[in-house]
Parts: structure tokens; C-alpha cells; sequence
């Protein structure tokens, strides 16, 4: 057995497996950062992966480009290493016994696809896991952000000025809506709702929750009263905000709801996000549409809440 690994490590048939398990790998790396949302395993185990090593933020699906340009390029580091060190063995064997590559290649692949499937069984557990009830740890170290938000001042849906500096000292709800939209803002306020009815009284007091519209030119006060009313949301808890189309749509900007217009159908494609500013007026958390996202958003409102509020000057 021993002279068996002396020749594997010592021959081409090591940096062959080790070259192409580095390709296989690297493939698999590209398949991560490309997957859609899905409720599946192996999507779910996607975006896993993306927020624990790529800062990924599932709100606005953008990540740290550079964790990513850092993390494909170490195979590709690794690989010219084995080459540069392997490369006379390589080059013999590539011109005079190719054939005999075949199961080295083959084993990397299943090597490979051995991981894949591991992983997928690890995500696919921990699916069945939540499903049953227990809620992966928020971990709100990692994603608690500190910079001041913006300003703003508004109508909302009674045509009254408002702005961050009305709530502040307490914690503060920033999301995007509007009122023609069939697809996910329904979802968005029923997240809410379900948010909502999950805090005590003494802790919605001490929660705002601000939608701005996304069709500014549309949605006047009386349609956004028309809204808050037809999906039953509760004042003084959730203000639904408008104002110039040009102003609304620098505040949107600003906060980071990327969005597009259809320009037949007039539909509007948005990100799907929960900001969360704390009693300093600082963003502090940002969230998505999903189940785990909504137990994580409940558990940081409820942190927000419990924060005492310090002294905080800009930089």
C-alpha cells in the first residue's frame, strides 16, 4: 500500500487529480455564484455559502467582489503551481499515454461530485431542520452594519410631512412598495403583518415601519391610504410615504431598492428589502423575503428594541 502512494505522489497520476479536482472545484465555485433563489436544498446551501464567504446580501444580491476575485483565483494559483512543479511529468504524459488519464480525470470528477452531494445532503438536513421548527442562529454580529442612513422628508398616506427625524430614538422599519403591484409586495406586507402580530404591544410601540413607493408618479396619499386599508395595516405602526417622483426616486436610490420599469406593461421589478435603522439612526440590518429572513428580521427588531440608546456623533 505504501509503495502505491510513493507512486501516486511521485508520478503525473497526483498533479493530474490534483489539477483537475482543482477544475472540477473551480466549476463548482462558478455554479454558486450564479444560482438563483429557489426553495431548494442546493439553492439554499447556495446562498449559504455566498453569505458566510462572500458577504453576499441576499436583500440586494450583491456580494464583496472582492472575497469572490479572492476565492477563484486560488485555484487558479494553486493549479499553475502544480503545473509549474509537475510539468515535465505532465508534458510526457499529455503527448505519449493521454488514455491513460481517463480514470485520474474521472476520479476527480467523482470526487467532486461526491462533495456536491454532501454538501446538498447538509443543506437539504438542515431544510428539514427548520421545517420542524428550529430557526438556524441569527447571526447578527456578522451582519450588523454601522453607517448613518439618509434623510428624508415625505408625505404619507394622510398627507402629512414625515421624515426619519419624526422616529427617532426608536426603531425604524424602511422598505418599498407600491400600489399596482400583483407579484411580491403583497408578500412584503404580509411579512410585515406576520412581524407585526408577532411583537408585544410595548414593542410595536417602539417600531416604525416606513414604505416608500415605488411609483411615485401613481401612488398619490389617498391611493396609499387605499392600500394601508385593503391589507388592513395598522397606523400609527406603518406609514406608507410618496412625494416628487424625482425626490422619491433619489431617496430610493440612496437607500439601495434597485428597481426597473417595464416600459409596455409599466410593471415594476424591485428588490425585495428590509432596512432596518436603529435608535441612533444608523442602518444597522438588511434583510430579504423568505422564512429564515423573516424569523432573522423578527430577531433583529426585537434586538434593536432592547438596545439602550448611546450617544452617537457622524464622522
Amino acid at each position: 500500500m505504501f509503495q502505491r502512494l510513493q507512486i501516486f505522489f511521485n508520478s503525473w497520476r497526483f498533479p493530474i487529480t490534483l489539477l483537475f479536482s482543482l477544475f472540477f472545484f473551480t466549476i463548482f465555485l462558478g455554479i454558486l455564484l450564479i444560482i438563483p433563489p429557489a426553495n431548494t436544498p442546493f439553492a439554499s446551501f447556495a446562498e449559504d455559502f455566498k453569505v458566510w464567504c462572500l458577504r453576499y446580501d441576499p436583500a440586494t444580491g450583491k456580494m464583496q467582489w472582492g472575497y469572490v476575485i479572492s476565492l477563484i483565483s486560488q485555484p487558479f494559483l494553486l493549479g499553475f503551481i502544480v503545473y509549474f512543479v509537475w510539468s515535465q511529468q505532465l508534458k510526457t504524459v499529455f503527448k505519449s499515454h493521454l488514455g491513460k488519464t481517463l480514470p485520474y480525470i474521472l476520479g476527480s470528477l467523482f470526487l467532486s461530485t461526491m462533495l456536491i452531494a454532501t454538501l446538498g445532503m447538509i443543506s437539504d438536513r438542515d431544510s428539514a431542520i427548520q421545517n420542524k421548527g428550529a430557526v438556524l442562529p441569527f447571526p447578527a454580529e456578522k451582519l450588523r452594519t454601522h453607517f448613518f442612513a439618509p434623510q428624508f422628508l415625505l408625505q404619507n398616506q394622510f398627507n402629512n410631512p414625515t421624515s426619519l427625524e419624526d422616529y427617532r430614538g426608536k426603531v425604524i422599519l424602511i422598505t418599498a412598495i407600491y400600489a399596482e403591484c400583483g407579484s411580491t409586495c403583497p408578500r412584503i406586507i404580509s411579512q410585515i403583518r406576520e412581524t407585526l402580530s408577532q411583537l408585544s404591544e410595548a414593542e410595536r410601540n417602539e417600531l416604525r415601519i416606513l414604505g416608500i413607493t415605488l411609483n411615485p408618479e401613481h401612488d398619490s396619499p389617498n391611493v396609499l391610504r387605499a392600500l394601508a386599508k385593503a391589507h388592513q395595516l395598522p397606523t400609527p405602526e406603518v406609514q406608507l410615504l410618496t412625494g416628487d417622483p424625482l425626490y422619491v426616486n433619489q431617496i430610493l436610490d440612496k437607500f439601495g431598492f434597485s428597481r426597473s420599469r417595464d416600459p409596455e406593461t409599466g410593471l415594476i421589478t424591485h428588490a425585495n428589502l428590509f432596512i432596518l435603522i436603529d435608535r441612533s439612526g444608523q442602518i444597522a440590518f438588511r434583510f430579504t423575503l423568505g422564512e429564515r429572513q423573516q424569523k432573522w428580521l423578527l430577531s433583529a427588531i426585537r434586538l434593536l428594541i432592547h438596545e439602550t440608546l448611546k450617544p452617537q456623533t457622524k464622522a
